[in-house]
């Protein structure tokens, strides 16, 4: 509910913020604009990311990237105790996203919002089988792990601040709704590459 709350008023205050056109003559500020991406954050679990994302002249965005994600597994035994060599059995999700969508830019070239979504696809592992243990330094229970396929719906939405040509700062919400493993969180990203295009003079003196 978070999430669709964030989308709405996103999409509600777009109407107000200026957009990037399409400008004939100017080969530079209409060229693709390809960037990096690599970023980390949490909620439901912990998670990071690495990946590219491409905007177009008419303000369309595609990214591609890898996610991964990790949390305390729903299947850990309520008496299980960690050893001074292992942790908590950990589920894990890593997947490949690809999102689409539309930046909306405001009148200040160093603030742009971005909403977006898309599918993944991946594998989950989760800790299974799990047997007593009576070892010295390990934990009581030791586990093996399933793997499973899992495709899901995936909502990216964020405020990026592209700080300079080639470097800027991203945050927003992150949503990977799936039927084995999903999650919902915020996260942080550093960007990188050709992240705005160069701002002229009269841009230039006006911040």
């Amino acid at each position: 509910m978070k999430i669709l709350l964030l989308i709405s008023t996103l999409f509600i205050s777009t109407h107000l913020l200026a957009q990037r056109d399409y400008e004939p003559n100017n080969r530079e500020k209409n060229a693709p604009l390809v960037y990096g991406q690599l970023g980390s954050g949490g909620g439901t679990a912990l998670s990071g990311k690495i990946g590219i994302n491409m905007i177009l002249s008419n303000n369309s965005i595609f990214s591609l990237y890898y996610g991964a994600s990790t949390h305390r597994a729903s299947t850990t035994p309520s008496d299980y105790t960690k050893g001074i060599l292992d942790g908590d059995p950990q589920q894990t999700l890593g997947s490949v996203i690809f999102c689409f969508g539309k930046i909306f830019n405001t009148n200040s070239p160093y603030v742009r919002y971005v909403l977006r979504g898309g599918l993944s696809g991946g594998t989950v592992a989760t800790p299974t089988n799990f047997q007593p243990n009576s070892g010295w330094f390990s934990s009581n229970y030791t586990y093996s792990y399933k793997n499973e396929l899992t495709m899901g719906l995936v909502l990216n939405p964020a405020i990026e601040f592209p700080l300079t040509r080639h470097f800027g700062l991203a945050a927003g919400g992150y949503a990977n709704i799936n039927p084995v493993m999903p999650v919902f969180g915020v996260d942080v990203t550093l960007i990188f590459g050709g992240v705005r295009h160069h701002l002229d003079n009269r841009a230039r003196r006006k911040y």
